[in-house]
């Protein structure tokens, strides 16, 4: 109770003196102020008499002159000028006079008594003048008036209203240094007792406040060392941290490792273009999600479109992961996780796993693996003769197209990217080529040139290069012998022993009886050495179904294969075999459906690719089927244009199909969107005098017949779901 009686006090006695103070300074600088605005009256009262008076006395010498033409508008200015001055002169008078006017006794003296009496001489003056103006012409000419005018305007009247003003000046700055001596000497004696009271009132609030300062310094310095040591933290977790705001400008506090992962301190940079400053659509994405972010209030709408933003970012060698969260209504924090080694184990591990299956794929399928290697070298083969023989022949550049796209087809299968990458580009050029000439009527020696400059373009040394680097790794795991020995037809040890037998019974000119089981059926298997079973080659093709249907994220059930085990000779059918790669694709790619789309459709999630296998007479039938969507005939239709559209049936636009350049695809890549890859195989069937159509309904599927006639060296070994034999 007793402290708050003395601030109470205190605060009172504080308070009062500011006033006091206040109240005094108010009535000095009144004064000072009254007393500056009559200085200002008497300087200006009196610089406006000596103006008037050297007037007058001008104006009167003029008036007394010869010849004068403006006398009446002269002597309106001497009048006018006389008025002013008398009138201007009474004023200040009655100020001096009256008890609230001018306070200078000095200026009064000066006015009213000897040596100056300069009200006197004013009033003489302006008395003079009237006389003056009463005169005629001819008595202003010789009048003694004139002459006391002109010596009083020169010496004595002037000289008075001059020491009336010196005197005046000097006496108010007199006067105005004593009031601030006054006012400094009230306000320092105001400033010391407020000192004193403030000490007295605060010296127990200093004494608190150092006591809090003290504890201050001591919680920030703690709070300094955890955010060192947090820094420390964040510094050598191996992420990047750093915040920016609804400018996108990025903050200056940030971790080590931002500098290394972006190049630079992201610290004052756009974060648009820090991280996206070579992908201009990803950076604007950025920003227009970062423009809806931060104008929702609500959390879980700004962290679902924050998850609209990719999550991998390549930048400087790095590869990160990339999350965005927001941490305040005007703040989005930005983590950066070092992935480059992540990413280049998981492509080591994918290279491994794609070799792992090479090797499985030329152990399990060797016979279709080194038919695939045969195929590459007789591309390589065809095209070196094309370049050589330097054909002008478009028909010339369509086959080495053709071949190209196959082999990329069918080494796709049995793991050789490099190579089907390779060939990938070698068909860009290619195409150039062909569209170039396409519908031009160019003459033989454009044609020669473009064609012979897209055949030396293509890089046959790099796709050999990745063909032999593929192969090494089956080389490098089965041995230098199993790959040189590649497509070499393997003979069973029973085969063998059972073959060397029957050898030496004919050395020995033993008689045969083919009607022996034994005997038979060593000679069907030894005539099957050279042949390949429909049945195998077509599941063969399973893999590269299921491993595009991986790629495209579709799910679809095993190739299945029903009908007579059919066996042919390879040698006479491997052209049609290989190019039935494109089917298989097709189907993939452009039939079956992802689940989402199937389910739909209000099919099962997963999708089925089968093959039926059948002879019909003296032709051997092979059907492949997806039940997938089907062709798309009116974009097909919008694909031909409307020309050669018109008038056509649905079957008649489905057959076209087996034309070059005919796709719905509206990408090209490395699987599909040329239009090439059926018309390579209709090319191979026909080379066979076989025939190939499509059978498709909208929505349900599409079903790819080929016919070949059956050989005289075609073997049926058993039936399967058939009673044909």
């Amino acid at each position: 109770m007793r402290r708050i009686d003395r601030t109470t006090l205190s605060y009172v006695i504080a308070l009062s003196l500011i006033a006091a103070l206040a109240i005094g300074t108010h009535a000095l600088v009144d004064t000072v102020v009254k007393r500056m605005e009559d200085a200002a009256e008497v300087v200006n009262v009196s610089g406006r008499q000596r103006m008037l008076s050297q007037r007058i006395a001008s104006f009167a010498e003029r008036l007394a002159a010869d010849g004068l033409a403006d006398r009446t508008q002269l002597e309106d200015r001497l009048r006018s000028a006389v008025d002013l001055m008398g009138q201007s002169h009474q004023d200040l008078v009655d100020r001096l006079d009256s008890p609230d006017g001018i306070d200078t006794p000095a200026l009064r003296e000066i006015y009213f008594d000897a040596p100056h009496n300069l009200d006197a001489r004013v009033r003489l003056f302006v008395e003079q003048a009237r006389i003056f103006l009463d005169l005629t012409s001819r008595e202003r000419r010789t009048a003694a008036v004139l002459a006391e005018m002109e010596r009083a305007a020169q010496e004595p009247l002037l000289a008075s209203l001059n020491t009336a003003v010196d005197q005046y000046q000097f006496d108010s700055e007199m006067r105005v240094k004593r009031l601030r001596r006054i006012l400094f000497v009230m306000l320092g004696v105001m400033l010391m007792a407020l000192v004193v009271e403030a000490i007295w009132i605060f010296r127990p609030l200093i004494r608190r406040l150092t006591e809090a300062n003290r504890t201050l310094t001591t919680a920030l310095s703690e709070v300094g060392a955890r955010r060192s040591q947090v820094s420390r933290l964040l510094d050598n977790s191996g992420q990047g941290f750093f915040s920016f705001g609804r400018d996108l400008k990025a903050d200056a506090e940030s971790s080590r490792a931002c500098e290394l992962f972006l190049g630079r301190p992201p610290g004052g940079n756009d974060v648009a273009s820090l991280l996206f400053g070579s992908q201009p659509e990803t950076a604007g994405l950025l920003r227009s999600v970062m423009s809806d972010v931060f104008a929702d209030p609500d959390t879980f709408r700004r962290e679902m479109m924050l998850s609209l933003l990719p999550e991998r970012l390549d930048i400087g060698g790095f590869v990160l992961r990339l999350e965005c969260k927001s941490v305040a209504d005007d703040r989005v924090m930005v983590v950066l996780t070092d992935l480059t080694e992540e990413v280049a184990l998981s492509e080591r591990i994918l290279q491994e796993r794609k070799q792992s299956e090479m090797i499985v794929a030329a152990v399990v399928d060797r016979h279709d693996f080194f038919l695939a290697t045969e195929e590459l070298r007789e591309f390589l083969l065809l095209a070196r003769k094309m370049v050589e023989r330097a054909d002008s022949d478009l028909q010339a550049l369509d086959v080495v197209f053709r071949r190209a796209h196959t082999c990329k087809g069918v080494l796709g299968q049995f793991g050789f990217p490099a190579v089907a990458s390779a060939l990938h580009r070698a068909e860009d050029g290619l195409m150039a080529a062909r569209t170039r000439l396409a519908g031009r009527d160019a003459g033989p020696i454009e044609r020669f040139r473009v064609v012979t400059e897209a055949l030396a373009a293509l890089d046959l040394v790099e796709i050999e290069s990745r063909f032999e680097e593929g192969l090494a790794v089956v080389r490098d795991a089965l041995g230098d012998d199993y790959v040189r020995q590649g497509g070499a037809t393997p003979v069973p040890p029973d085969m063998t022993r059972a073959l060397a037998n029957l050898a030496d019974r004919l050395l020995k000119r033993e008689s045969l009886d083919l009607g022996d089981n034994a005997v038979f059926d060593l000679l069907a298997r030894t005539s099957r050495l050279t042949k390949v079973s429909l049945s195998e080659v077509l599941r063969g093709y399973d893999r590269l179904v299921q491993q595009l249907a991986l790629r495209f994220e579709k799910d679809i059930e095993p190739v299945s294969v029903t009908g007579p085990d059919i066996w042919v000779d390879m040698d006479r059918y491997a052209g049609a075999l290989r190019a039935m790669v494109h089917v298989f694709r097709n189907a993939v790619t452009h039939g079956i459906e992802t689940p989402e789309e199937r389910e739909d459709a209000q099919k099962p999630p997963t999708g089925n690719v089968g093959c039926v296998l059948a002879m019909d007479g003296r032709k051997i039938r092979i059907s492949v089927s997806d039940d997938g969507r089907g062709v798309d005939v009116d974009a097909m239709r919008a694909k031909l244009g409307e020309d050669i559209a018109r008038g056509k049936s649905d079957q008649q636009i489905v057959d076209r199909i087996f034309e070059d350049g005919i796709s719905t695809s509206e990408t090209i890549d490395e699987i599909s969107g040329r239009g090439v890859g059926l018309p390579a195989l209709a090319d191979a069937v026909r080379i066979l005098s076989g025939s190939i159509r499509a059978e498709t309904v909208r929505g349900s599927g599409t079903t790819i017949v080929i016919e070949f006639p059956i050989s005289s060296d075609t073997v049926v070994a058993h039936a399967s779901n058939s009673s044909e034999d």
